[in-house]
Formats: C-alpha cells, sequence, structure tokens
C-alpha cells in the first residue's frame, strides 16, 4: 500500500494484511486533489537562503515522488520516509522577497511537527513529544509503523467483513444479521493480492464501504438548533428497541414493551426507567456531598470554607432537585467537591482572574434590540439566565454591553462582550493555543466521519471571580 495513493505525503510502501481479510486488501482512493510537501512545510521556519535557479509549480504527475532539486527535496513533491533528515526546499518569511512579492526560498529541515503532519498525526502532538535532533526522526514510534492514512481503509474493510457474518446470540442458537441496517457505499477499492511482486493489481476490483443509514428528516442534519427546540424521544427509544432484537427478543416481545405502561401515572416502560436513574443520580449526588462534609468538617463545622461549601452545595442540590432526566431546568453548577483538591476552590468559587490595569466604570445603557421578534427572543434568553441563576442581583460598578446572534430557526445567542466597557483591556491572561483546522485535515481522508458536539449553556456552569463580578453587570 503506497502512502501517496491514499493522501499521503511521504513515499512510504507498506504491507497490511489481516486473517480476517483473506487475499485482499484495499486499493488506492481517489484523493480529491494531489497533495505535497508545500501543504504542510510552516514558513515561519529560519534557513539557509536557496540561491539556485528554483520556479518549482504543484504538478500532479510530481507529487506522486520524491523531487530533488540540487540534492534538496523538492516541497513539490513527497518525502523520503527513509530521509526523514534530509534537507527541504521551503518558504521563508526570513529573507529578502522575490520578484513580484513571493517569500524566498530556503533550505532546512523537517520540523517535529512537520514529520509528524507527513505520518497523518496533528502537529500538536509534537508538544507532547520529547525533543528529538532530525537525525533521531527515522526512530520514532509513529515513523516506524503504517499511518494512519493507511490504517482506516484496512479497518473499514475488517469491519465490513465481520459485520456482514451471521453469528448466533446467547439467548438462543438463531443467528442474527445486521444487514438490513447498513447501507452499501461501492467506492472503496480493495486491490488482488495474488499477484508477485509488490502485490498490486493494475484493474482492482470494486469492495463496498459500510456505513449506517441516517434516516432523512429525523433532525439530524442541522448542526445548531434552538435551545427551547423539544426533545425528539424516539431517537434515543429505538436504538434500545433495536439492541433488544438484536440480543434475539421477538417482535411480539418489543412490541408489548413500547406499549407497557407502568406505575399509578401509567407511564410508558422507558419513562418510567428513566425517571428512576434520575432519582438514583440525585441520591448519589447528595450522598456524594455528605460524605464530603463529613470528612472535611468532622470536628470543626465552623469558619468561611465551612459556611461557603454548605451555601455552595445546598445550590448545587437545589439545581439537581429541579432538573428533570433532559434538562437542568434551575440551571447547573459545578460539583466543586468531586474536584481536585488544589482546584477545589477555584470549582466553587470561579477562578481567579489577574487585573493589570484599572478596572472600568461603564455605565451605557443597553440598546434595545431594532428587530422586534430578536428583541422578545433576548428578552426570554435573560430572563431564562435570571430564572437559572446565571444572573442575579448585586451591586454593580460597571456594565459589559452585549449582542444577539441569530441561532436555529428561531432562536438567538446572547454574547457579553467585554471589550466594549474595557473590561478585557484591564485583565491578564496566559497565552494558551487552540486546536485549529489544520490539526485536523491531515488525520482525514475521504470517507472520514466528524461529529459536533455543542453542550448547552455549558460556559455559564462556571462561577464567575467574586473580585470581578461587580464589573460585569448585565442591563436587563
Amino acid at each position: 500500500m503506497n502512502h501517496c495513493s491514499y493522501g499521503g505525503l511521504s513515499d512510504g510502501v507498506w504491507w497490511l494484511g489481516s486473517s480476517a481479510l483473506g487475499p485482499t486488501s484495499p486499493g488506492p482512493v481517489e484523493t480529491p486533489a494531489p497533495r505535497c510537501l508545500l501543504d504542510i512545510l510552516s514558513s515561519t521556519q529560519k534557513g539557509i537562503p536557496f540561491d539556485g535557479p528554483f520556479a518549482g509549480t504543484r504538478d500532479s504527475s510530481r507529487v506522486k515522488k520524491v523531487v530533488w532539486v540540487q540534492g534538496k527535496c523538492s516541497p513539490f513533491g513527497l518525502m523520503p520516509v527513509r530521509r526523514l533528515d534530509a534537507t527541504i526546499l521551503s518558504r521563508s518569511v526570513f529573507g529578502k522577497r522575490m520578484d513580484g512579492g513571493a517569500l524566498p526560498w530556503v533550505c532546512r529541515q523537517l520540523t517535529l511537527g512537520e514529520v509528524l503532519q507527513i505520518c497523518d498525526l496533528p502537529a500538536d502532538l509534537a508538544q507532547s513529544v520529547p525533543s528529538c535532533s532530525p537525525a533521531d526522526y527515522a526512530s520514532l514510534p509513529m515513523v516506524v509503523t503504517p499511518p494512519t492514512k493507511l490504517l482506516l481503509p484496512m479497518c473499514r474493510l475488517i469491519v465490513e467483513n465481520l459485520i456482514g457474518k451471521e453469528f448466533p446470540t446467547p439467548q438462543s442458537s438463531r443467528k442474527v444479521s445486521f444487514s438490513d441496517k447498513i447501507k452499501v457505499i461501492p467506492w472503496v477499492w480493495a486491490v488482488s493480492a495474488e499477484t508477485s511482486g509488490s502485490g498490486l493489481d493494475n484493474e482492482p476490483a470494486v469492495r463496498p464501504l459500510i456505513c449506517f443509514e441516517n434516516e432523512e428528516g429525523d433532525g439530524r442534519q442541522k448542526a445548531a438548533k434552538d435551545d427551547d427546540a423539544g426533545v425528539d424521544y424516539l431517537l434515543w427509544d429505538n436504538p434500545f428497541w433495536d439492541h433488544l432484537r438484536q440480543l434475539g427478543r421477538s417482535l411480539e416481545f418489543i412490541q408489548g414493551a413500547k406499549t407497557a405502561v407502568v406505575g399509578r401515572a401509567r407511564v410508558p416502560l422507558l419513562t418510567a426507567l428513566r425517571e428512576w436513574i434520575l432519582r438514583l443520580w440525585r441520591r448519589t449526588v447528595y450522598l456524594s456531598l455528605q460524605r464530603y462534609l463529613k470528612l472535611t468538617y468532622y470536628n470543626h463545622r465552623t469558619g468561611c470554607d465551612w459556611q461557603a461549601d454548605v451555601e455552595a452545595g445546598i445550590d448545587c442540590l437545589s439545581r439537581v432537585a429541579g432538573s428533570d432526566f433532559w434538562d437542568w431546568c434551575q440551571g447547573s453548577r459545578l460539583f466543586f467537591w468531586r474536584w481536585p483538591l488544589p482546584q477545589r476552590v477555584w470549582a466553587r468559587d470561579g477562578l481567579p482572574v489577574f487585573v493589570s490595569g484599572d478596572l472600568p466604570h461603564y455605565r451605557v445603557p443597553q440598546g434595545p434590540e431594532r428587530d422586534g421578534s430578536v428583541r422578545s427572543a433576548v428578552a426570554r434568553k435573560l430572563g431564562k439566565f435570571v430564572d437559572r441563576g446565571y444572573l442575579s442581583a448585586g451591586s454593580v460598578s460597571s456594565l459589559v454591553s452585549f449582542f444577539s446572534v441569530p441561532k436555529g430557526e428561531a432562536d438567538v445567542r446572547v454574547v457579553f462582550d467585554g471589550t466594549k466597557s474595557g473590561l478585557n483591556n484591564s485583565l491578564w491572561s496566559p497565552t494558551f493555543i487552540l486546536p485549529t483546522v489544520d490539526s485536523v485535515l491531515p488525520m482525514l481522508e475521504p470517507g472520514s466521519w466528524q461529529a459536533d458536539i455543542d453542550v448547552s449553556e455549558m460556559f455559564y456552569n462556571y462561577m464567575l471571580d467574586p473580585a470581578i463580578r461587580p464589573f460585569c453587570g448585565v442591563d436587563v
């Protein structure tokens, strides 16, 4: 299996096999556009100026092999996997620009982050890998093992062969097949391995790729939804009943369980099960807080810490008692007693904020929304924040403005702005790096799945530093 045939950036060739596959192996996957080293090389690295003539261009026929220019590896080709310490040509912002304003070419070696990207890993992992010289790149574990872009097609075929087979269930000798829940997409190649030499066939045979069907119109196509949108219980109930069917339960048994009602209120079976789980969870939270208070304040139930822990614990329990299985109806808050001791006070009271200047005294009233529907949506959102305890009455020294952005079909997202009031200019925070889309792209290939998880009201789950609260007033 050639790495470059699967969208890789090296000339490496691996032979992968499995007893679950038989004499087949995945073949080349068509990539949207040929990739070359230039796609990952950073222009912020220094190097020795390259004075020789070089006018390389991206050519699909050249990016499938290693290209050398006066003993240097061209950025418009592949990287030799056995010579990761070789000198490469790269653009660099350090140097005199060329005619036309283009960045100059320099000679340098790969950085550890670039080596990881060649291995189909995020460059951010370089922070967790011990520093090493370019001469040691070839001995890194991620270099000597097959890259991710080769392992993924292999895993697909293994899963396909395993799921496609029938197997007996523990409850009965009847065989169960999952073929009715699988949609076959015939565009992943698998080439015959019966030929000699490299094991590749010039005319590969088509092997199907499986994926689970997603019924159209089930509400899962849109990532952003209204915060107050109701829960589609069928999306949660149907997998439960499907699991019973896979365990060998008859259709009559499942249909009877679906229509069964329990208790004096005669609620559906799964609703009763969720109510029982909710009660069990509430009791577990209460007992964990009780145990923490007994162990921490066994002989001295006085003082500021005791009072603060009790008040915060009562607030947490009231939110737990007011919640249901699907939503925090009374708002949420961190269960501070479950946090490690060094961060426990921060989880209870809020992370201390570093003040680097004079705090503002911004008193400009909040302007109304021009659109009536948006104004009503913002009013409902602020009222919800007050009802759930995210906003409370108190002494205000300065205001922060807010604005709304559309969310879903008829909802808005309220964004509190600390820049306009000057609050952000008075605070200091350490530098931190967030992953970008460039951290994910090297690991993707045609057919990869991605997920977006949106936790509603997550930021309001954290308490604000008491010292900074008076300067974060909201004009409601």
